[in-house]
């Protein structure tokens, strides 16, 4: 009966159904705005469009506009201003802020330490000879205080003008950096090696390890113990006289000028081959240091050898490099405009850079590398 009626002569029509319902869906498409899916997305800004980018075999898959340190702190939204011995309680505040700013943001926890972590002797300390790098020093600052737990930083100042220790801001407290202002008058030809040698005749009985890396070189633990973790598992072998940590070498990510962090725009790196990755950098045990063999590797007394992280011997150039517990993320080139600035400023071993060097990074480019992207602050 029902059926009847739907369909027979005494209901309705299914045609009179059909049109009329037709008739609701244009009038609804009519009076509302609805966004078809296949329409393509909006252009990028024009500003957009030519922001730090280069013809590059890597081209930018990270990049950022280029920024101060200012720009960079605002960026991650905890440091407010210059941190001193005097703030006491600033270690509460900023951890707090760490664990709740930038949301959604992959989160590295600072370094929590191991036994080492409160020893007053300060365990490891980091000895670098660096120039008119201001802008460059607050970032590697905090990671490396942050990340690797290191207290103690060594800044051997060659004739930056002005000097670093005029610096307003490093990022981290103060009383962790001690600089050293060495003169044209004081410059040698070799001179990172001799500043190598000044920092352990001076400082070395603090510490029982001191690293000789750069301002443009990152550590970062890839494996699952901290630093100081990782540098006792060598610390009662008589044997080791230092070891040897492998590069891993990123390109300029196709960047013209600065980005307002290192570790989060040069997301780019060079493949394992015959090329810059097989070199590093030493973290010598400073009681069997006694010199400098290249600023890659120091000699230790004693017949102690250098190691590689898996504790084997370690030549100058390690076949292949491996980084399962360390790595020396070795910002070597960054944006056009920093790297012409490297050329201008030359280097402490006075053996400066060219653009053959650029060529050869940029040839051997495209390999992502996401890690140091993910470290906050």
């Amino acid at each position: 009966m029902f059926f009847n009626f739907l369909s027979g002569t005494h209901g309705l029509p299914w045609k009179f159904i059909f049109l009329f319902v037709s008739a609701l869906v244009m009038i609804h498409y009519m009076l509302v705005d609805v966004k078809p899916r296949d329409e393509p997305e909006a252009e990028a800004s024009k500003g957009d469009e030519v922001t730090d980018m280069i013809p590059s075999p890597a081209p930018a898959k990270h990049g950022s506009p280029a920024g101060t340190f200012e720009e960079f702190k605002a960026m991650l939204g905890v440091f407010g201003g210059t941190e001193t011995s005097d703030s006491k309680d600033s270690n509460t505040s900023e951890n707090a802020s760490l664990e709740t700013a930038m949301p959604g943001h992959k989160f590295k926890k600072p370094f929590l330490g191991s036994k080492q972590d409160t020893r007053d002797d300060e365990y490891v300390s980091v000895c670098v000879a660096v120039k008119d790098q201001q802008q460059d020093l607050p970032e590697w600052f905090i990671h490396h205080y942050y990340h690797l737990g290191i207290k103690r930083f060594y800044i051997m100042d060659d004739g930056s003008d002005p000097p670093l220790s005029e610096m307003e801001d490093l990022g981290i407290p103060r009383e962790h950096v001690t600089f050293q202002y060495f003169n044209k008058s004081e410059h040698t030809f070799y001179m990172q090696e001799h500043v190598y040698n000044i920092c352990v005749d001076k400082y070395g009985s603090n510490h029982t390890w001191m690293a000789f890396i750069d301002a443009d070189e990152y550590l970062e633990m890839t494996g699952n113990e901290n630093f100081v973790q990782f540098l006792e598992s060598f610390e009662e072998d008589e044997h080791v006289g230092a070891v040897y940590v492998s590069w891993m070498t990123h390109s300029s990510a196709g960047l013209l000028s600065r980005a307002k962090s290192v570790r989060k725009a040069y997301i780019d790196c060079i493949w394992d081959g015959e090329g810059h990755n097989i070199l590093g950098k030493t973290i010598s045990k400073v009681s069997m240091y006694t010199g400098t063999d290249t600023v890659h590797q120091v000699q230790n007394k004693d017949g102690a050898i250098i190691v590689d992280e898996n504790g084997v011997e370690a030549p100058l150039q390690r076949r292949p490099p491996t980084k399962n517990r360390i790595a020396l993320h070795h910002y070597a080139l960054k944006s056009r405009e920093e790297y012409q600035e490297k050329i201008d400023r030359g280097n402490a071993m006075s053996t400066p850079k060219d653009w053959q060097f650029w060529n050869s990074v940029e040839g051997m480019a495209g390999i992502e590398c996401l890690s140091m992207a993910g470290y906050y602050p």
